[in-house]
């Protein structure tokens, strides 16, 4: 289960920075990411106060990942197959160090 948390917290973290030339982003980065935040958001609406949570994990990871992994821990997340899978896309389409397949 650990490993598919930190799947999840990967893909959350798989952002785009701001000054990064478009042309460089992958547009499979771009939906990939859209369909594991739409999955993701769509999950935690049922958790009290998540109003924006995934917004303020965001901005702030230090501040807010304790919530959001109980939220996640909370809602059995870790066992959702396709909020997984969305996950692994978004790793597979970012930059991110780290084999997709090999988490969760």
């Amino acid at each position: 289960m650990a490993k598919a948390l930190d799947l999840i917290l990967q893909a959350l973290n798989a952002t785009i920075q701001p000054n990064e030339p478009m042309d460089y982003v992958d547009d499979g980065l771009l939906d990939a990411r859209h369909h594991f935040l739409s999955l993701l958001d769509g999950r935690l609406e049922s958790y009290p106060d998540t109003q924006d949570i995934i917004d303020r994990y965001q901005e702030r990871p230090d501040v807010w990942e304790g919530v959001i992994v109980e939220a996640i821990n909370q809602l059995k997340l870790t066992e959702d197959k396709e909020l997984l899978e969305a996950a692994r896309r978004v790793i597979r389409f970012s930059d991110m160090p780290g084999e997709a397949d090999n988490l969760g």
